[in-house]
């Protein structure tokens, strides 16, 4: 069973504007339709709550590699009325070596900072998340790359996705048919900076040929052809594959787009209750 979520944040304003059209010709066997999504966050102060002017001049200088826009997670001047865990700074000594780290140290005058922590993947931390406390979530020192959190807090950049799609179909036959699409994504990672925008833009085509219930004698035979084709940097809106792709292909799921897929697809129908059907395909990732 395949489980996907998703999740909403409130770190700015976003905007969804969507459109489409279509039209047929030559008495339906040829229709073309074209389709145009817009989403985007606000890069206004305004738009947003959680960042400063310090913040965002640290995003205009990442550019797409968000792993740069980290700030420390010491909340600098804590509301003293505001109930979170609170962390005393201190030294620790492992093999020799002087470690300056966060400590929940409950009523200590030492215990007065406020610290964020950012889960950054097992074995990439040297904190770890221990319990809960009346005041929030705990975290603990466990050492070097023993963890999974760390002191700081990714900085959230406003994103801007934008697709636009031709599309048509043409009936060759009475039972071939084409259908095909083009489609154009423009995806912005970071709209507080104008560097790495490069790689900002890529296509996809997809091709489909069928002819449908051709008479052989003995059987309906129905063949089909398809080829899609997508660039390294071209974004999908949502998910496009199977949720049997990986086992289909025998891969591990990869989150990437690059990819050109070749399928051919033959059926036999021999009644309405028996067919026989067979499929070869290539997969190619660039």
């Amino acid at each position: 069973i395949f489980v996907e979520y998703e999740y909403i944040d409130q770190d700015f304003n976003r905007t969804l504007i969507a459109a489409e059209a279509q039209d047929s010709f030559f008495d339906d066997r040829l229709k073309m339709g074209i389709s145009v999504i817009r989403q985007a966050d606000g890069d206004e102060l305004l738009s947003q709550q959680s960042l400063s002017e310090q913040d965002i001049r640290i995003l205009e200088q990442a550019g797409d590699n968000l792993s740069r826009a980290v700030v420390s997670g010491v909340v600098s001047n804590p509301d003293d009325n505001e109930i979170n865990v609170r962390y005393a700074r201190i030294d620790t000594t492992v093999n020799g070596e002087v470690f300056s780290i966060f400590k929940n140290i409950p009523g200590s005058p030492f215990s007065n900072l406020v610290v964020r922590f950012s889960n950054v993947g097992i074995g990439n931390g040297s904190y770890e998340r221990v319990g809960n406390t009346i005041n929030g979530l705990l975290y603990n020192w466990v050492g070097p790359e023993m963890g999974s959190y760390e002191p700081f807090r990714q900085l959230p950049a406003p994103q801007k996705h934008q697709m636009l799609a031709v599309n048509g179909q043409f009936q060759l036959a009475d039972n071939v048919l084409w259908s095909g699409e083009f489609s154009l994504s423009d995806f912005d990672k970071n709209r507080y900076s104008n560097l790495d925008n490069g790689d900002n833009s890529d296509i996809a085509i997809l091709s489909d040929l069928s002819i449908r219930k051709q008479n052989i004698g003995f059987a309906d035979l129905n063949l089909n052809y398809t080829r899609r084709q997508s660039g390294d940097n071209f974004q999908f809106f949502e998910r496009t594959r199977e949720v049997e792709f990986d086992r289909k292909w025998n891969l591990e799921i990869l989150d990437i787009s690059g990819e050109t897929i070749d399928e051919f697809r033959t059926e036999f129908s021999f009644s309405e209750n028996s067919n026989l059907t067979g499929e070869i395909g290539r997969l190619s990732i660039n």
